[in-house]
């Protein structure tokens, strides 16, 4: 998805909107809340589609009501759109509860630790997370190159 633009269909939407009188919806790279705002402010969308978005953070409504951080899709298509095409179920790699939602899921941990984490790439951030969010106290070493 890198070559494709963000908002890409946008175009393809306004010509829409111009011709039919009923709501119109759009997608196609709209990751960020504010991107979506201000489609339906310049009036160009009706309704956004938030699509490999709520894959990454299903819980953009209410962190957008609670003034929360939200994880914004990063569009590497690793979890997503790659297992659409091996015919695997849906994942993200920035959600490690994604998937399987009846069986993964985040639980609190029973005995705290202080964990490590060496690395601050994504999976080191979200492996900080998870521990972060079961209870741990977790430290991010970023590796240094020297």
């Amino acid at each position: 998805m890198g070559a494709v633009p963000y908002n890409w269909i946008l175009g393809a939407c306004e010509k829409v909107k111009s011709v039919v009188s009923c709501p119109v919806a759009t997608v196609g790279r709209v990751v960020s809340v504010e991107a979506g705002e201000k489609i339906l402010e310049d009036g160009t969308a009706d309704i956004i589609g938030y699509g490999r978005s709520l894959l990454t953070d299903p819980d953009i409504a209410n962190k957008v009501e609670n003034g929360e951080c939200i994880r914004e899709c990063l569009n590497c298509n690793k979890g997503c759109v790659d297992a659409i095409q091996s015919r695997r179920y849906l994942s993200c790699v920035l959600n490690a509860e994604n998937g399987d939602e009846e069986t993964i899921f985040i639980q609190p941990c029973t005995e705290t630790k202080n964990i490590a984490i060496v690395g601050a790439s994504l999976a080191g951030l979200e492996a900080a997370r998870v521990a972060y969010k079961r209870g741990h106290t977790v430290t991010v070493l970023k590796n240094q190159i020297v």
